[in-house]
């Protein structure tokens, strides 16, 4: 299954009061695969909740609706009865190229010597970063951002690096004061 490790950078922002959100939404970017975005989406919501914050994910909440900008989907975040929606945007995905050199190894006893050749291969190494803010919905504003990277082995599958991204970005909002 192969593991995955997620680093976060994250800034709040000094204007916003010291506030913790209690009902948060998350809304992974729109742009992305359905597949991508409710495993996204339904993850990070499992952490949240985990934290004790009541956390739905926008999937679940509007499946069929398509938004043309943050703010209109802010305002029906506050319609619906949010205080902060959690924005999570796929920046780029790649995969980084590991050379594992070739390699032999001599053995030998009283009947002779036998070697041995590992030719060596090419591992690519999935790596993911992300763009994610919180905004607070009454008034509208930002109140807390985020880079994150997320790098895995070559093993590591998309649900696994995902589930790393959201457990860190989970305690990093805790951590922060955020929820």
């Amino acid at each position: 299954m192969g593991c995955a490790h997620t680093k976060i950078t994250s800034i709040k922002n000094p204007e916003s009061p010291p506030q913790k959100y209690n009902k948060v939404m998350v809304m992974a970017n729109p742009t992305i695969s359905l597949s991508d975005r409710k495993c996204i989406e339904t993850t990070m919501v499992k952490y949240i909740k985990e934290i004790g914050v009541f956390c739905e994910s926008a999937i679940a909440i509007m499946p069929l609706k398509n938004y043309s900008s943050k703010e209109e989907f802010s305002q029906i975040a506050v319609e619906k009865g949010f205080n902060a929606v959690l924005f999570v945007d796929l920046s780029k995905i790649y995969y980084e190229d590991l050379n594992m050199p070739g390699s032999s190894s001599t053995y030998s006893n009283r009947m002779g010597s036998v070697t041995f050749y590992n030719a060596g291969q090419n591992v690519k190494l999935p790596r993911m970063d992300f763009q994610i803010s919180l905004l607070e919905m009454n008034p509208t504003r930002p109140v807390w951002t985020s880079s994150t990277h997320t790098s895995g082995g070559a093993s590591v599958t998309f649900e696994k690096m995902i589930d790393s991204l959201s457990a860190k970005t989970a305690s990093k909002l805790k951590e922060d004061g955020i929820i």
